[in-house]
């Protein structure tokens, strides 16, 4: 079988009343699983990263990852 997934994520760490003033995060990823038979899994996701900060350089990150699961 086959299965789909989608996530967004969003923080905001610029709250003055903590004191912290890091920022803004965004994120995103789609994934794919596919389980050809029994005890056999693959797992194929990609995620993108968006990091707006207060101090420092603003970061981007692109992340592709491919997992094999075995269960015996």
């Amino acid at each position: 079988h086959w299965m789909l997934s989608a996530r967004y994520d969003y923080i905001d760490l610029s709250d003055a009343v903590w004191g912290a003033q890091r920022g803004e995060q965004s994120a995103w990823a789609v994934g794919v699983d596919w389980v050809p038979v029994d005890h056999v899994r693959f797992k194929l996701n990609y995620a993108m990263t968006d990091m707006e900060r207060t101090a420092g350089a603003n970061a981007e990150a692109q992340v592709i990852t491919l997992r094999t699961q075995f269960d015996f």
